[in-house]
């Protein structure tokens, strides 16, 4: 078993979809970046633990995360609000975190556009550290997002993860693509 984090800022519109998908786990934590929406609420309703730390960055608030909340199991996975955890991958996590030569995996997201994938474009596959031994790799800060330091040798996981990075709407993802 691994333990399950699951970073937001204002994403009452999908947490709990995203928590939902991740209640394979016994532990899930919700790390909340003080959303102004509904994110905490709805997120209080399921049997796991929400606590909320001011954003500065993607890798500090990852790396706080990381050395601040406890955790129930050796091995985590990062999920975002708009990212789902797959019984698929769940399973083959699982197997993989029993791997004693591989500090992390990196995990191919699907990009869904609009209820499609998007799979002939620059976008697939694209990998992200996402399963690692806790202690093992943090993050760094690099233009709008993160990048993972690794201690220790990483390999890759053949199951994928749905990013569904439209579902709060067309003018919502061209605003943000505007402001990256």
């Amino acid at each position: 078993m691994f333990s399950i984090y699951i970073l937001t800022y204002n994403e009452e519109l999908d947490i709990a979809a995203c928590i939902e998908s991740a209640m394979l786990s016994d532990d899930i934590i919700v790390v909340d970046s003080c959303s102004s929406d509904r994110t905490v609420e709805i997120a209080s309703r399921y049997p796991i633990r929400v606590i909320q730390h001011a954003f500065e960055s993607h890798g500090r608030q990852r790396t706080w995360m990381l050395e601040s909340i406890p955790r129930k199991h050796e091995w985590v996975y990062i999920l975002e609000a708009d990212e789902r955890m797959t019984p698929e991958l769940f399973a083959e996590c699982e197997k993989a975190s029993q791997n004693p030569d591989y500090i992390g995996y990196y995990v191919a997201e699907r990009v869904m556009f609009m209820n499609h994938w998007i799979r002939y474009s620059t976008q697939y596959p694209r990998y992200q550290m996402r399963l690692f031994r806790h202690g093992k790799v943090w993050f760094t800060d690099y233009g709008h997002t993160e990048r993972e330091v690794c201690e220790g040798a990483t390999s890759f996981l053949k199951e994928t993860y749905p990013h569904y990075t439209c579902s709060k709407g067309l003018n919502r993802w061209i605003e943000k693509h505007n402001r990256y």
